[in-house]
Formats: structure tokens, sequence, C-alpha cells
């Protein structure tokens, strides 16, 4: 979980990334895929978002793995592998 400076939007992740704009008295499934979602981060404003995944084989090891990046407060994602 991340959030802006102020603690009003808040970025969370699981298998999707959720967005609250309200200090996580609601929240909102993105349009970013379902991943094994890592870390996320926020800029100050949570305007700028980052996620981190790692794909997992069979014995549980991650290899891979993808970079997505959002400039619109989570609204659409971009990979950037």
């Amino acid at each position: 979980m991340a959030s802006s400076a102020d603690g009003t939007k808040l970025v969370a992740a699981a298998d999707y990334i959720y967005t609250s704009a309200d200090s996580g008295a609601t929240w909102t499934q993105t349009t970013a895929p379902d991943q094994d979602w890592q870390q996320v981060a926020s800029s100050s404003d949570g305007t700028k978002l980052v996620a981190v995944s790692s794909n997992l084989i069979a014995t549980g090891r991650p290899f891979g793995g993808y970079i997505y990046t959002s400039s619109d407060s989570g609204a659409t994602w971009t990979p950037r592998k």
C-alpha cells in the first residue's frame, strides 16, 4: 500500500490494484491486469503510481515480472517491462 503525502489518495495491491481518493473510505478496482503484485508506490500528489509484479514458476521461485505505471491516479496503466 502507498499514499499521497496528505493521505487522501491511496493505492493497494493484491491480485488486482485498487485505489481510493477519500482516505480509504471507498475503493475502486483499477484496469491493471491480474498479477502477483508485490509493491506499489505513489508520488506525493497521488497522480503518478508504479506497481511491480513477479511471475512465479511451479517451484514458487520468482522469474520475470512486470512494471506498470500510471500517470492519472490509476485510471489507466502502461506496462514498462
